[in-house]
Formats: structure tokens, sequence, C-alpha cells
């Protein structure tokens, strides 16, 4: 969200960027502050667990700010969102696929009364069937988040028992293997595209994290972070160079796709 976020503020859109999960509010505090913000597009990321939770406090949005179209994506399935804005008459819109560039494409398109339908991966009730997903081939053309909006200081990941502020950025998206069990590959992207990000884009956002905003870890959140062998020993020498390793980090990866070489660079890298 916090890549969309900042593109449509660089597409120049005034946006506001709420994360209710990190900066624990109630709907109170929540609609002070969309009041203010006058929204005249909302969009909320869902998910299958959350749903009637969300779909609640869609129904309050919509109640308060009846012109402003909502739009929903995520990883409650878009032929499931189908049914569901035919059942329940919201969200207005659904964003198959990945949304990065999308939810701004969508907001111009509506200021300039084209046809939503007209941007890649939207639909609504009136289709019959889920559109081509949209998705973000150059992974290396998505903007720095919106960090200056987000409560980076509650962020933490006591999975993996990382120091908090812990701050999260990835190196891929996508995942050539076949989990029948992995949700954003197959139900977000729409493919098990596997696509690289620079990873001196990558870490140039940890420096951010750590310098700016006083993480004391970080964490690669990717499908799966350790394809490649010479890619994950070229990120360990680039941590080191950066000294970062003084931190502590990890990744989302796969045991059988690590190596000794592999094991021996990262495990040097802190």
């Amino acid at each position: 969200m916090a890549s969309a976020a900042a593109y449509a503020r660089n597409s120049g859109h005034d946006v506001l960027l709420i994360d209710s999960v990190a900066e624990p509010s109630d709907f109170d505090s929540v609609r002070k502050r969309l009041s203010l913000f006058k929204p005249q597009l909302v969009f909320a990321e869902t998910s299958t667990p959350s749903l009637e939770n969300d779909l609640a406090l869609l129904r309050k949005i919509k109640k308060d700010f009846p012109d402003a179209p909502i739009v929903c994506a995520g990883s409650h399935s878009p032929h499931f969102a189908l049914e569901l804005m035919k059942k329940e008459n919201l969200p207005d819109f659904w964003i198959a696929g990945e949304y990065d560039f999308t939810v701004s494409e969508l907001a111009s398109a509506m200021e300039k009364g084209v046809d939503p339908a007209s941007v890649a991966g939207v639909f609504n009730a009136s289709n019959k069937n889920v559109p081509a997903f949209a998705s973000v081939k150059d992974l290396d053309s998505l903007p720095e988040p919106l960090f200056e909006a987000l409560p980076v200081a509650n962020y933490s990941d006591p999975v993996c028992g990382l120091p908090s502020p812990s701050g999260q950025t990835f190196l891929s998206r996508g995942c050539p293997f076949k989990c029948s069990f992995c949700v954003w590959p197959q139900v977000v992207y729409g493919n098990r595209s596997y696509r690289t990000r620079s990873i001196e884009k990558a870490l140039a956002e940890v420096e951010t994290l750590i310098n700016t905003y006083k993480c004391e870890s970080f964490y690669f959140d990717d499908d799966t972070a350790n394809i490649g062998e010479e890619r994950m020993k070229f990120l360990a020498s680039e941590i080191v160079r950066r000294k970062l390793n003084i931190y502590p980090w990890a990744m989302m990866a796969r045991a059988d796709c690590m190596t000794d070489p592999m094991l021996e660079a990262l495990a040097a890298a802190g």
C-alpha cells in the first residue's frame, strides 16, 4: 500500500495513508482523519480472514462518503470478489493483481471521466468475468514506499525474533515453485512469474529505514528470497560493504534453495 500511495502522490494525487493494523485505531479516529481529508476515492487492501471486519468498516465509510468509490484488492480471490460485489453491492471496484500503479491510474481515469474498466485489472459487479491481472513487470520502476506516512516505530516481526522496530522490504516478487498453499503468487499476482529487483535499490530502502526511521533490524519479505547463488552472494557482499551486517536481519527463504557457499556468504553478512 505504501508503494501505491507513493506512486499516487508522485502522479499528482493527494494521498492519506492509514495503517490501522500497526497504529491500533478505532473507527471514530479513522473517521476523523477521513473527514479532514475528504476522500474522492477510498482504497482498502483486504484478505479472506479479515473480510467480514473489512466490509463492516467499508459500509461505515460508504455511509459517510457516499460519492467516493470504494476500491479493494489483496489476497481475497478476485473470482470470489466478483460474487461478493454482486451480493453486497460493495466495494464499487476491485483490482485483480498488483495494484501499485493501478490505484493511481484508476483515480486519474475517474477524474477524466474515462471508463474505469479501461484500467488494467479493474472490474466491478457488472463484469461477467475477472479481467487479466494487473502486473508490475519492472520492479525497479516502483517508487520508494511512503514511509513518512507510516507508523514505522510500531513495526515488529516477533516470529523471526528480530528487534523492533523492524524495517521490511523485498528483493523479488513471485516464485517459480508450485506450492498449493501459497497465496500471493497465485491469488494476488495471478501467476508464478518470478521477477527480481535491484539489490542496490532494496538496500537503499533498508538504509532509509535504519538511518531515518531508526529501525533496529530488517527483513526481506519475498515469496522466495534466496533464488540464485550468485545473487545471494552479491546481496551478502553488499550488506557487508554498507556495514548493514551490524543489524540483525532475516529473509523469507526455502531451505532447498540454499547451497553451502550461499549459506556461508549470508552467515558472514549476519
